[in-house]
């Protein structure tokens, strides 16, 4: 057998093997708002959603609702864990009555738990060197959207709020890209 066959059937052999090592499990109604569990021999991806608790690490405002739309519920979980990486992302969706400001003020004192709190009329982008990025805006005062971010490239939590109505909606994020998490 030749050295490219040998190989061709090396990787259909590995391939094979790993397809066959999976498994795979998914829950909900199918088509929105399900959860799946994947697992390999390399690693696992986990989503959930609806999960009906926030796990950004940041409290609920006061008298805040969870929001939802058609197509996505008010809580999210990815979780992505290899021999390589692992990331993991959490996000939660919100409404009050109460103004953006309001809610700005509540989370940018909560959020200097976790570092330095940015505010942003904008774009978040993290800048410094390798391992110690740090968040800083790109203003674009095009909106009114208000961002604040804490922590570092690595692992962050944002905000974002914006007017609804005579209230706001806000969506909370908690994003964990170290390796192994």
């Amino acid at each position: 057998m030749s050295r490219a066959k040998g190989a061709a059937v090396t990787l259909a052999i590995l391939a094979s093997t790993l397809v066959a090592a999976c498994d795979v499990e998914v829950t909900g109604n199918g088509r929105r708002n399900g959860d799946v569990d994947i697992r390999t021999p390399i690693g696992a991806l986990s989503v959930r959603s609806d999960m009906g608790v926030n796990n950004t690490g940041l409290s609920i405002f006061p008298g805040a609702t969870p929001l939802r739309d058609r197509h996505n519920g008010d809580h999210a979980s990815v979780k992505i864990n290899t021999s390589f990486f692992g990331f993991e992302v959490q996000a939660a969706h919100f409404a009050t009555s109460a103004p953006p400001a309001d809610v700005v003020e509540f989370y940018r004192a909560e959020m200097r738990a976790f570092g330095d709190v940015v505010e942003c009329h904008g774009d978040i982008d993290f800048k410094g060197k390798r391992g110690r990025r740090q968040p800083v805006c790109d203003e674009e005062p095009r909106g009114e959207e208000i961002q604040l971010v804490s922590g570092n490239e690595d692992t962050f939590r944002t905000i974002a709020v914006k007017p609804r109505g005579s209230g706001a909606e806000f969506a909370l994020v908690y994003i964990d890209s170290r390796p192994g998490s």
